[in-house]
């Protein structure tokens, strides 16, 4: 896949009477490859590229004006033939130029002002992840997955408030169709 992504920005800050103005654009691909080797399993990988603009007045500080990032992933997927189970196995590895994190001198009494621009910093994330689905009955699933991974500054520091291990499990009830509960579901 191709992309053309164009951002026209402006900004007036009516406290300093600033005004910013930013035209930026990002040519943008995508594609991957997904090889059935067997029934109910399948591999694949994909590459991905995405941009954004920075804050109007991030750029105007002399920052880039755009945070660019790709992921590449691969893996392999099952899903039983009778479609009540599924599983997958999935690797990622992102890459992100420019990510805005708070600057923390905005945090001072009383707080500049104007605010402080965002600070920058490229970020490289990269891990696992598992989910599985098995649909117990007509009516009832039971819903898991674990990702571990890196989230890391070029200084190998992890972002602030990002969790490196997650899980979760959950299960879903439909009620069946013959119920008068029949459009209710339960998610816990």
């Amino acid at each position: 896949g191709y992309s053309y992504t164009n951002y026209d920005l402006a900004v007036d800050d009516l406290r300093t009477t600033a005004k910013y103005r930013v035209s930026v654009h990002k040519d943008l691909h995508a594609y991957g490859a997904v090889l059935k080797p067997f029934a109910g399993v399948s591999f694949y990988y994909g590459h991905s590229e995405n941009a954004q603009p920075q804050a109007a007045t991030t750029i105007a500080a002399g920052n880039p004006p755009l945070t660019e990032g790709s992921q590449n992933e691969f893996g392999v997927r099952y899903q039983s033939p009778d479609n009540r189970y599924s599983a997958s196995l999935a690797h990622f590895d992102i890459t992100q130029s420019n990510f805005a994190v708070p600057n923390p001198g905005n945090l001072v009494v009383p707080p500049p002002n104007p605010p402080l621009p965002f600070l920058l910093s490229d970020r490289k994330a990269k891990g696992w992840e598992v989910e599985a689905r098995a649909n117990i009955t007509d009516s009832l699933a039971i819903i898991g997955n674990w990702t571990s991974f890196t989230n890391r500054d070029p200084n190998n520091v992890p972002f602030r408030g990002n969790a490196e291990q997650s899980w979760a499990l959950s299960s879903h009830y439909q009620f069946p169709k013959t119920s008068s509960l029949q459009k209710l579901a339960v998610w816990v």
